[in-house]
């Protein structure tokens, strides 16, 4: 491996997570009426709109996921629980598929609609879409490792191999770009668009991700009453 793929696949890698984490705490801290998703679902909306806003919210939740349950957990969990190398490929080539496509979709029909209407245009920053623009090129371009992925059905090689640089990165250890010498471009092509999603995330749209609801959904139940007066100018409830 020669020194520019030694720095992509080595230094580059912490370069984006170090401002994903520095930015984002920053811009939380600093920028915090700027820490929204900027939906121009107020501006129009429909049935595709929905459709295409469920397609890519569910897609991008699953494939995020994925990749964190693919790459950071060791081959030695799955075996441990009885799932083989063979199951593990298999388990990324249908889930991957199937996210993949529903976010695909999705993130084409919004990035359409973006382009199209001529009102949402108006509205939409140059930022905006060249968001949108990298995370479908990602998606393209990780759509396209299915194929390589099925070549090694059997033996989840190059899950092997991604899963261990993943590991090795996060984990600091040296050596990690050597990992990925047989992989093929298209996997290395993925990983890199994937980096720089992570090293522009704090300056996009995209950081509110960050700020999911969950504490809302997990709320307690509660139930506003009304009082009401009485016939002798009392309140009841």
């Amino acid at each position: 491996m020669n020194a520019i793929q030694y720095a992509l696949f080595g230094y580059y890698p912490y370069l984006c997570l170090t401002v994903l984490v520095v930015g984002s705490i920053y811009r939380f801290e600093r920028e915090q009426y700027s820490w929204q998703a900027s939906s121009s679902q107020m501006l129009r909306t429909n049935r595709r709109f929905n459709v295409a806003s469920n397609l890519f919210h569910v897609g991008i939740l699953g494939l995020v996921g994925g990749h964190v349950a693919g790459l950071l957990v060791p081959p030695s969990v799955y075996h441990f629980i009885g799932v083989t190398d063979s199951q593990h490929q298999w388990m990324e080539i249908i889930m991957g598929g199937m996210t993949g496509t529903m976010t695909l979709v999705g993130l084409t029909m919004l990035l359409l609609r973006r382009i199209t209407d001529e009102r949402i245009r108006q509205t939409s920053s140059v930022a905006d879409l060249l968001i949108a623009l990298l995370l479908w090129i990602t998606l393209v371009i990780g759509m396209a490792t299915l194929p390589f992925s099925y070549e090694t059905r059997d033996s989840g090689h190059y899950l092997h191999a991604l899963s261990g640089w993943a590991q090795a990165v996060v984990t600091l250890q040296p050596g990690a770009p050597e990992l990925l010498v047989d992989v093929p471009w298209t996997f290395k092509a993925h990983i890199l668009l994937g980096l720089t999603v992570m090293l522009v995330f704090p300056f996009t749209r995209l950081v509110h991700v960050c700020s999911a609801p969950i504490g809302y959904m997990l709320r307690r139940h509660s139930q506003i009453v009304r009082a009401k007066r009485t016939s002798n100018g009392g309140l009841s409830a």
